[in-house]
C-alpha cells in the first residue's frame, strides 16, 4: 500500500489566510485543533500519521487558528467577553471545512483546541458528528 502524502493548503476565511495539514483519503473528515499557539503540524503530527495513514477510514485536517502555525495573524481578542477568541476559531474552522468540501466531521480538539471544538459543536449541532476532547478544560466562564 502507498503511504499517504501531507498535504498542506491554505483557505481564505473572513479576509484572513489560514493553513491546513491533511493527510489521508478516508470516507470520514477528522479536523484536529491545536491549542494555545501551538502549530497544528508540531503538535498534532502523530494524530496525522496514525489517523491519516494508507487505509484509514479518516482523512485528518489539522487547521491552525488565526496567528497559530501557518496561518495568518488577525485581530482577536483573548478576553473573556461573549465573543471569546476560541468561538472566534470555531466559527473559522467551520468555514474552512466548508471551505474544503466537507458538511459533516468529526472533532478533535487538544488544550484550548478542545473548547473550540465544544464551541464547533454548539455552533453547528448538524455538522459535527462527534468531538473528542483531549487535554481540555470543561469548566467554563460565563461569557463561554
Amino acid at each position: 500500500m502507498m503511504e499517504e502524502q501531507l498535504r498542506e493548503v491554505k483557505v481564505s476565511v473572513n479576509g484572513v489566510e489560514l493553513h491546513c495539514n491533511i493527510k489521508g483519503n478516508g470516507p470520514n473528515p477528522l479536523l484536529c485543533i491545536p491549542g494555545a499557539t501551538a502549530p497544528s503540524h508540531w503538535v498534532l503530527s502523530l494524530q496525522l500519521e496514525y489517523f491519516g495513514r494508507s487505509g484509514s477510514e479518516y482523512t485528518v485536517i489539522a487547521f491552525d487558528p488565526r496567528g497559530y502555525g501557518h496561518s495568518k495573524l488577525a485581530p482577536r481578542t483573548y478576553s473573556m467577553t461573549p465573543e471569546h477568541h476560541t468561538k472566534i476559531d470555531a466559527r473559522d474552522a467551520h468555514q474552512v471545512m466548508e471551505s474544503l468540501g466537507y458538511d459533516k466531521y468529526l472533532v478533535l480538539g487538544w488544550c484550548d483546541g478542545g473548547i473550540t471544538a465544544i464551541y464547533l459543536a454548539a455552533l453547528f449541532p448538524d455538522a459535527v458528528k462527534g468531538v473528542v476532547l483531549w487535554g481540555s478544560r470543561v469548566r467554563y466562564t460565563e461569557y463561554e
